[in-house]
């Protein structure tokens, strides 16, 4: 079996004339530098931050290795992915689908997304020795009859959950005051923006691996464009993984004010180069090598592993496999 942390996530930020294949072999071509060539067999991921020319035979042999192409635009926002077709098994998809058209089941399992975010919020406030008394929360959240009042429980512990984030920056240098996007407004929001998009990426190679179909969700409505189940089952990912990591790279000064560049107005904050550098460097060892015990499971995995997991898990769960989602 192929060991899969000998893979690696490849980005692409510097300038390159076209991506193309060859056999099973990515080729990266530039206009004053020699090819560079990679084994698809060794990558997990492909994140690409500049326009180029993409052959067609390129995007065929990323589906057949099974690899996903994100497609980032010149301020690390998020455009595209570009994923393998679905699997061949069908039954999770069936499974979703007959879920997703039972009201009371949704809501039920709207309702476990929320708890699943909720825990993750006491867990890393609990880290950062804060006291978080759940008693209203808990009501708030199993008087919930509907899917609005669900997202209303949401909203309101999200809001207060920024809010105690503000206080976990250390030093002054930077200042967290309220979650901005499309533009982010600040140096705090700008990392939030692709930790973020990052963590999403990684929940929809899980999705797609296992079967699902992304754009059916349960908590979130469906939209034109939006992948509902990815920004379901991301949510209690967005303080485990992306909040953690930008808390920390800030706090320990390995990302400061002069990684930042103040854009237009429209374009808000964003990394420059350098910046990218560094924040790249530090995201794929955190995601894809650091290894933890989650949620007291007592059993070690990387951030990508877990997520990955749980999103198998999850598919088992709407089987009737398993009782047990969310696990660690």
């Amino acid at each position: 079996m192929f060991d899969e942390t000998a893979q690696i996530s490849l980005l692409l930020s510097e300038h390159i004339e076209s991506l193309g294949s060859e056999r099973d072999t990515l080729i990266v071509r530039f206009k004053d530098e020699r090819p560079r060539k990679y084994p698809l067999r060794a990558l997990r991921e492909v994140i690409l931050l500049h326009g180029c020319t993409l052959e067609s035979g390129v995007l065929c042999a990323l589906a057949d290795a099974n690899v996903p192409l994100l497609l980032l635009n010149g301020h690390g926002e998020y455009a595209a992915t570009l994923f393998p077709g679905p699997i061949k098994n069908f039954y999770p998809r069936q499974a979703q689908f007959d879920a997703y058209r039972d009201p009371a089941r949704r809501t039920e399992i709207a309702r476990r997304i929320v708890a699943a975010k909720l825990a993750s919020f006491r867990r890393i406030a609990a880290e950062r020795g804060e006291s978080y008394d759940p008693v209203a929360e808990d009501a708030a959240l199993a008087g919930a009859g509907d899917l609005d009042a669900l997202r209303g429980v949401e909203g309101a512990a999200t809001r207060e959950h920024y809010a105690r984030m503000a206080g976990w920056l250390r030093g002054g240098e930077f200042v967290f005051v309220e979650r901005t996007k499309r533009p982010p407004r600040d140096a705090v929001n700008a990392l939030l923006s692709l930790s973020y998009t990052l963590t999403m990426n990684t929940t929809l190679a899980a999705i797609n691996t296992v079967g699902l179909d992304p754009a059916f969700g349960f908590l979130h409505d469906d939209y034109y464009g939006r992948p509902s189940l990815g920004c379901d089952l991301m949510e209690p990912w967005r303080a485990e993984v992306a909040e953690r990591f930008v808390l920390r790279v800030l706090n320990r000064r390995e990302l400061r004010h002069e990684h930042f560049d103040e854009a237009k107005p429209a374009d808000g904050v964003v990394l420059n180069n350098e910046g990218r550098k560094e924040y790249f460097g530090r995201w794929f060892v955190y995601m894809h090598e650091e290894q933890r015990a989650l949620s007291g499971t007592g059993v070690e995995l990387t951030f990508r592993e877990a997520i990955f997991a749980n999103v198998r898990l999850f598919a088992k769960f709407l089987r009737g496999e398993s009782t047990t989602w969310p696990g660690g």
